[in-house]
């Protein structure tokens, strides 16, 4: 089930919601947190660099967890994440999700498509 988020109050409810399915199946404690840290950082990300609204499910399929992102205007991350200096402000998002997923890919149109293994 896709989730429109317009607005972070809007991430907030489906992040609940995404995290509620995984409790009732079972997904380890510290693998939902990891999930929310990716919805989290990556809509944000869309709501803040694209301009367009952002749509995000979560699917379990074996023993991983599918995140997937999309937004009304394209938005591509780089496909490179590094962590900012300890000095910056901010940048260290996407290099988070890489950390704590399998892998992380993008399609032509930008659906962003984030693995986390359990």
């Amino acid at each position: 089930m896709w989730f429109e988020i317009g607005a972070m109050e809007d991430l907030k409810k489906a992040t609940q919601a995404i995290c509620q399915r995984l409790e009732e199946n079972g997904v380890p404690k510290e693998k939902i947190f990891d999930c929310r840290l990716v919805v989290n950082e990556l809509v944000a990300n869309v709501l803040r660099h694209s301009d367009g609204t952002a749509s995000v499910k979560g699917n379990i399929k074996e023993s991983c967890i599918e995140i997937f992102v999309r937004s009304t205007k394209v938005f591509i991350p780089p496909t490179v994440s590094a962590c900012s200096p300890a000095t910056a402000e901010g940048g260290r998002g996407l290099y988070l999700v890489d950390s704590v997923s399998i892998s992380r890919t993008v399609s032509p149109d930008g659906e962003i498509k984030v693995v986390i293994q359990y």
